[in-house]
């Protein structure tokens, strides 16, 4: 007889989730105008706690950890049992002059095309970093044969890609397409790379092809033979699946009856570490949060705070269930 139990776990697909780890100082500087850190970056406990909110909610039978140098610090000790291990080179290299892109583009530019290139050789859930905190599930599951992927709100009313978490079977055209596009407007040195965020640019690209096989479909109209496109299998969520700009909510709010229903649908948050809005890092909330995580040491101080931060923190190491927070999500 046959060990039915061995062929049903061959057949059923494994829950793959990647991250990309790419520390700022491991980015060459190629500006004048640019200074070395004088100290390495560390894995901080907020990306431990966004580890295992990621573990906790998709359940995943294998997370892999795509790098080009180990992380540094206590924090990554304590999950990297969680992680396998995978060293990678730089996906493109930035030797275009006159310009030059700033580190923090650049390395933006390198997370994301490793996402992009991982998803293609193997699939699963990515994210581009190790700064998202994922609250609960989004409503495709992990096994369908579809790229996900979600808008980023915009103040100028134009299609901005969300690039922290993406969603896709391997070999996916769309994801190949992506990956493509960004290394020729990188070997180009494309000005909209200077002028524009990543999400803007992307956006603009994928509104591009979709608008440009949208045409054609309806010229074809009358051909027999349907045409396959690489939008095939694509979702886009809607702007308010995660929230990107939720950093100054997370340290300022309290858990009260007045925040009720404020992230309606939110599936998570974003932990940004620069504005590339502002070409900063020095805005107020980002200097809070870099303070916090140097003057934060242990676990138990970052779960009491009376803050949503401390509430989600609470929620996602800790076995709490979501009821302190289920006011503010639904």
């Amino acid at each position: 007889m046959k060990n039915t139990s061995v062929l049903d776990t061959r057949r059923r697909k494994i829950r793959l989730v990647h991250f990309v780890h790419v520390a700022l100082d491991v980015v060459p500087v190629e500006d004048d105008g640019e200074q070395q850190e004088e100290t390495k970056e560390q894995f901080t406990y907020l990306q431990f706690a966004a580890v295992q909110s990621i573990k906790r909610v998709l359940e995943p039978d294998t997370m892999m950890m795509h790098y080009l140098e180990i992380p540094r610090g206590v924090w990554y000790t304590q999950c990297q049992r969680h992680l396998g291990l995978h060293q990678v080179l730089p996906p493109v290299s930035f030797d275009t002059r006159p310009l030059t892109l700033n580190r923090k583009k650049r390395r933006r530019i390198m997370q994301v095309l490793i996402m992009l290139r991982m998803l293609k050789k193997h699939g699963g859930v990515a994210f581009s970093d190790f700064n998202t905190f994922l609250l609960r599930r989004i409503n495709v599951e992990m096994e369908e044969e579809m790229v996900v992927a979600s808008q980023r709100k915009s103040n100028r009313g134009t299609f901005r890609m969300g690039l922290h978490m993406m969603q896709s079977p391997p070999g996916h055209p769309f994801v190949e397409y992506l990956e493509r596009k960004i290394v020729e407007m990188v070997e180009s040195n494309d000005v909209k790379l200077h002028e524009l965020e990543l999400d803007q640019v992307v956006g603009q690209v994928v509104l591009e092809k979709y608008l440009e096989e949208h045409h054609r479909a309806e010229s074809g109209a009358n051909v027999t033979k349907p045409r396959s496109s690489i939008m095939d299998g694509v979702v886009i969520g809607t702007s308010n699946l995660f929230a990107f700009d939720g950093l100054h909510d997370l340290l300022t709010a309290k858990v009260e009856p007045s925040l009720a229903g404020k992230f309606r649908d939110v599936a998570g948050f974003h932990i940004d570490t620069y504005d590339f809005e502002k070409k900063t890092a020095d805005t107020e909330d980002i200097r809070t949060i870099e303070r916090m995580q140097e003057e934060l040491t242990l676990a138990s101080e970052w779960k009491s705070l009376d803050t949503l931060l401390g509430a989600v923190v609470r929620l996602v190491v800790t076995a709490n269930t979501s009821a302190e927070l289920e006011p503010v999500f639904t």
